[in-house]
This record gives C-alpha cells, sequence and structure tokens, in this order.
C-alpha cells in the first residue's frame, strides 16, 4: 500500500478510536481514493458509518469489502449485525452463520446468532 494510503488508514481507524466518526469517514475516502482494493479501508469505514447509524451505507461497503477479501470473520460478523439492526433477521442469519463457521467460539457471534434465531421465532 502507497505510504499515504496508509497513513490515511491508519488515522482514520485512530479517529475511529476517539469517536470521531465523521473525519475517520473522510480519512478512509482519502486512503481509498489511492488504494481501492483495500478491504480493511472499505471495512473500517463502514465501521466508522455504522456508528454514525449510516446502516444501508455501511452495508454495502462491508460487501465490497469482501468482494477484495471474501475469507475475513469480521466482514460477516459485520454485515450480520448491520443486517440486525435493519431489522432482517433472515438474512442476517446467513452471515452470522459464516462468522460463527470461521470461529465457532466468537461469543458477539454466538449471542447475534441467538437474537436472530429468537428474532424469528425459532426457540430450538
Amino acid at each position: 500500500m502507497d505510504d499515504r494510503a496508509e497513513q490515511y488508514f491508519n488515522d482514520g481507524k485512530n479517529l475511529v478510536g476517539l469517536g470521531r466518526y465523521t473525519e475517520a469517514v473522510d480519512s478512509f475516502d482519502k486512503a481509498l481514493d489511492i488504494h481501492q482494493n483495500n478491504a480493511e479501508g472499505w471495512y473500517y469505514r463502514g465501521l466508522a458509518l455504522s456508528s454514525l447509524g449510516e446502516y444501508e451505507e455501511a452495508l454495502s461497503l462491508y460487501f465490497r469489502a469482501l468482494e477484495v477479501s471474501p475469507h475475513k470473520f469480521d466482514q460477516y460478523s459485520e454485515i450480520g449485525d448491520t443486517l440486525m439492526a435493519l431489522g432482517d433477521p433472515e438474512h442476517a442469519l446467513t452471515y452470522l452463520r459464516k462468522a460463527n463457521q470461521i470461529d465457532p467460539f466468537n461469543s458477539l457471534v454466538c449471542y447475534n446468532l441467538g437474537r436472530a434465531y429468537l428474532d424469528l421465532c425459532r426457540y430450538e
């Protein structure tokens, strides 16, 4: 990755950690303008937008990250979480199950799987 892109990306991650999501989005935009095939850049930009309540745009970015890097646990998990936030537990199950296959001991994914099944009245 280009040094400038990496700096913008790292700045964005730091800004997310500080809760400065709008500034983080700007930083990720600059990084992605330079290096568009950065799955983590799309993913973290999605996290910042999700934190701002922009779930549909965040979801599209998670899918973009998944296109670039299709075997990442975090992307499947966040897609599932975001679909839950959008009130779509049926589709969330697909992605939460995939995240669970990659990391079967992740407590947050197990919890969110349970929430999705509960929302769908699948009590078994």
